[in-house]
C-alpha cells in the first residue's frame, strides 16, 4: 500500500501490533476496499486464512482484486449485511482475531448484533480489533458527531465482555483497541467492583 495511504491508516503497523502470526485465522467484518486484508492475509500466510466481509460487492470485488494482485490466494471474500445475515461462511468459535475497522460508527442501529457475531467467530483465546476514526475534526471522514471516541468504544464492548488489552494510533486519523473476551472471575469481579464500598 503506498505512503500516503499508510499515513492515513497504517495496516502493516495494526497487524504488527496486534500479534498475527503465520497459521492463523482472521476474519474483517466490513473489509471495505480492503486496506487491511491484505496485510493480515500476508501476515498469516501460508497456512492461515482470511474472511473478508463486505455488504458492498463492488467494495469486496476490490478487496479480492487487491489481494489477488499481490499473489495470496488464502482469503475468502463475503459478500453480506452484518446485521441481518447469519454469515455462515466462517465457522463458529475459529478465529484467532476478528476485525471491526470504521465499522462500529456506520452501524449503530445493529451494532450489538454485530459485536455479538464477531464474539461468537473467536476462539476461547481469540481477540478483536477495534479501529475507529479519533473523535476529532479532520478534512475528510464521516461526522464528529457519527464518531466513537474510544471511551465509548471500550464501554460498548465491556457491556459485551470484553476487556481491553491494548489501545494504540492507527494512523493520522484513527486509533485501535484490542479487546479479549473476559474469564468468568473477571466478569465476576467487575460485577462485585460496582458495589457499594464501606
Amino acid at each position: 500500500m503506498d505512503t500516503q495511504q499508510n499515513r492515513f491508516l497504517d495496516p502493516d503497523m495494526i497487524v504488527s501490533r496486534v500479534g498475527i502470526k503465520a497459521g492463523m485465522q482472521v476474519a474483517d467484518l466490513g473489509c471495505g476496499t480492503g486496506h487491511l486484508i491484505l496485510s493480515l492475509a500476508r501476515a498469516i500466510a501460508p497456512d492461515g486464512h482470511a474472511y473478508a466481509v463486505d455488504i458492498d460487492p463492488q467494495m469486496v470485488s476490490s478487496a479480492r482484486s487487491y489481494v489477488y494482485h499481490e499473489g495470496y490466494r488464502n482469503a475468502t471474500f463475503i459478500v453480506s449485511d452484518l446485521v441481518s445475515d447469519t454469515l455462515t461462511e466462517i465457522p463458529e468459535m475459529t478465529m484467532d482475531l476478528v476485525v471491526l475497522s470504521n465499522t462500529l460508527h456506520e452501524i449503530s442501529a445493529g451494532r450489538e448484533t454485530v459485536i455479538e457475531k464477531a464474539k461468537n467467530l473467536l476462539k476461547k483465546d481469540g481477540q478483536l480489533l477495534v479501529v475507529e476514526w479519533q473523535k476529532k475534526d479532520t478534512l475528510f471522514g464521516p461526522p464528529v458527531a457519527s464518531r466513537l471516541d474510544q471511551s465509548e468504544v471500550v464501554a460498548i464492548m465491556q457491556s459485551h465482555g470484553f476487556d481491553l488489552r491494548d489501545s494504540f494510533d492507527a494512523g493520522g486519523y484513527h486509533y485501535g483497541a484490542l479487546f479479549e473476551v473476559a474469564t468468568s472471575s473477571e466478569q465476576t469481579a467487575g460485577i462485585a467492583d460496582t458495589g457499594p464500598r464501606a
